[in-house]
């Protein structure tokens, strides 16, 4: 395992070439308008260290300290083993009839699954998904709607639809949301607004009022 290789670890452009997208997820507010939140599960960040540092070249293992759950990953690397962990916690069934043994097996899956992403973000992995910009989409029956209208049903869905999203388009609007009132009053920002997004959209073929292109 070289420096080269630990930088794999951190980098998008590597998880991407190897499938590793990002999933996205309803947030917890309620409310007409939710933001939507990115991240890797545990099989994701799995799938990345089995490809840049091999199966042999990277362990785990869970330690109990005062009743809360930790993950440490080890990965063996050309100057010795580099360790990170991190806690997790239980998330709670969304079923509304579970049976007290799966129940506590479903919490138990869950602090173990988020423990052992939280240590993959110590080393880096999916780090980079807390500068991405912010999504907000129109929440109904918790069922996430596309701009156009279209229901995003199911959680892959909701993540192709966030992945195939300009990032500079998502910078865009997250500038506007941050100044809502401000822009909403403003005819002219408003449309400074909407020229901005056709000039991105069209990859700046759009000829627009004025001469601008």
């Amino acid at each position: 395992m070289t420096k080269e290789d630990l930088i794999k670890l951190t980098s998008s452009d590597y998880h991407e070439s190897i499938g590793i997208f990002p999933k996205w997820r309803i947030g917890d507010k309620s409310g007409n308008m939710n933001e939507i939140y990115p991240y890797y599960d545990s099989d994701q960040c799995e799938a990345i260290l089995d490809d840049v540092c091999g199966i042999d070249g990277w362990g785990c293992e869970y330690r109990e300290v005062a009743g809360i759950l930790f993950c440490a990953i080890q990965i063996h690397t050309d100057n010795g083993v580099i360790e990170k962990s991190d806690a997790g916690g239980a998330r709670a069934s969304r079923k509304k009839s579970i049976g007290e043994t799966d129940k506590a097996t479903f919490e138990a899956k869950t602090a173990a699954s988020g423990a052992f992403v939280r240590a993959a973000s110590r080393i880096g992995i999916g780090r980079h998904l807390k500068d991405l910009p912010e999504v907000r989409l129109r929440v109904q029956n918790n069922v996430a709607i596309a701009p156009g209208g279209t229901p995003l049903y199911t959680p892959r869905d909701l993540s192709a639809f966030c992945n195939k999203m300009n990032p500079v388009l998502m910078h865009l609007a997250s500038a506007y949301n941050m100044a809502k009132s401000t822009f909403e009053g403003n005819d002219r920002a408003k449309k400074l607004f909407s020229d901005i997004r056709e000039i991105i959209e069209t990859g700046g073929r759009s000829k627009l009022k004025g001469g601008a292109k």
